[in-house]
This record gives structure tokens, C-alpha cells and sequence, in this order.
């Protein structure tokens, strides 16, 4: 797979798969209350590494994993893809459009079913799901975050009560509009609208 690693993206598509099975070093963590991060692992025994967020007995834990500062400066539109899993609580997709900005929501992604039951790694496993996401408002200084506030359970906690966020990839101009299946595009609004093919 693909994968770039710089401080600044300013060449794109810019791609994370964290087939290096750490937290990329160019990427940062915003504590919120406790400082506990997300983190670069192995989901259960598939091989298959990721960004993940695990259920826990503490109170509180709200935190952004943010990705390297994004210079759209020469580029006119761009979306967010990945792959994901949500089977612990809400989680946002957030923008600003510099370092000094509020953080402003994409989209927030829901919960899946909780009634795990049996066989519940490949429940977990099968249930990855994909997005693209419009990102608006362009700048030469644009950060994007995945936000957890996560509240601990209360009693008992499963290692399937998970985030997992995967095959991350920012395209801007030709390439948002070069994608195979025109798959649909989730705008900040949650509508989806057909992607256009140029040519």
C-alpha cells in the first residue's frame, strides 16, 4: 500500500494504511480531559493494523488524533476517505483551517450495533465500513481530526468495543473527481451527492 510521511502535506493523494504499526510521528494527539490517545494496532489476530480507539472503565477521555498540517494552497477541492469501524461510541470528523481556528464538525459517525452476541470478531471484523467527505473551506494551514468523548463504562468492557480508522486518503482537484464506481460523496451536511467524472 501507499503511504507518505511528511510534516506538511502539500502533494497529493496523501495516504496512511499505518502498515508501520505506530502512531505516525507527523501526526499529533489534542487532550482534552485525560490524556489517554489513540493508538496504532493490530485488530484482534487479522493482521490488519489501524488507528484505534478501545472502550475503558475511565470516567471521561476526549481526545483528537489530528493529522500533519494540509496546504491547499494551488488546489480548488479535496476529500477525506477511509475505511472504518464504530463499535463504541459516536466519534466526529473535524476540520479548522489553522492551528489559531475553532475545530468545526464534518460529520459525526454513529455507533453500529452493540448487540455483539456470538462470534464476535468476525461481527467486528466483516463490519468495516467507507466514506469520502467534502472538505470545505480550503486553506494553506487546514488540519483534519478524528474526536472521541468517550464516558467509561460503568461495569464490563469488551475488547470489541473498538474504533478502528483505516486506508486514509486526502485527494484534491482531478483525483476527487477520478474514482472508480463514482462512489457517493458525504458533504459536512451528511447529504450524499453523486461524484462527477471529468472527461
Amino acid at each position: 500500500k501507499a503511504k507518505t510521511t511528511v510534516d506538511i502535506i502539500r502533494k497529493f493523494p496523501y495516504e496512511e494504511d499505518f502498515s508501520s504499526m505506530t502512531f505516525p510521528s507527523a501526526w499529533r494527539h489534542e487532550f482534552i480531559f485525560n490524556n489517554v490517545p489513540w493508538k496504532v494496532d493490530m485488530l484482534f489476530e487479522t493482521g490488519e493494523y489501524s488507528l484505534m480507539y478501545e472502550a475503558s472503565f475511565d470516567a471521561r477521555r476526549s481526545t483528537r488524533a489530528i493529522l500533519p498540517v494540509i496546504d491547499f494552497s494551488s488546489q480548488n477541492s479535496a476529500i477525506l476517505s477511509f475505511d472504518y469501524r464504530n463499535f463504541l461510541q459516536d466519534f466526529d470528523v473535524c476540520y479548522r483551517v489553522s492551528p489559531k481556528d475553532e475545530w468545526h464538525t464534518l460529520c459525526t459517525l454513529k455507533s453500529q450495533d452493540k448487540g455483539l452476541g456470538s462470534d464476535i470478531i468476525n461481527k467486528v471484523t466483516n463490519a468495516e465500513k467507507h466514506i469520502d467527505i467534502i472538505l470545505p473551506n480550503l486553506s494553506s494551514t487546514y488540519e483534519v481530526a478524528f474526536f472521541i468523548d468517550y464516558v467509561g463504562a460503568s461495569s464490563i468492557i469488551s475488547s470489541a468495543e473498538i474504533i478502528t480508522i483505516d486506508n486514509i486518503k486526502v485527494s484534491s482537484d482531478f483525483d476527487v473527481f477520478v474514482s472508480t464506481q463514482y462512489p457517493s460523496v458525504v458533504t459536512s451536511t451528511m447529504s450524499k451527492i453523486p461524484v462527477i467524472a471529468l472527461g
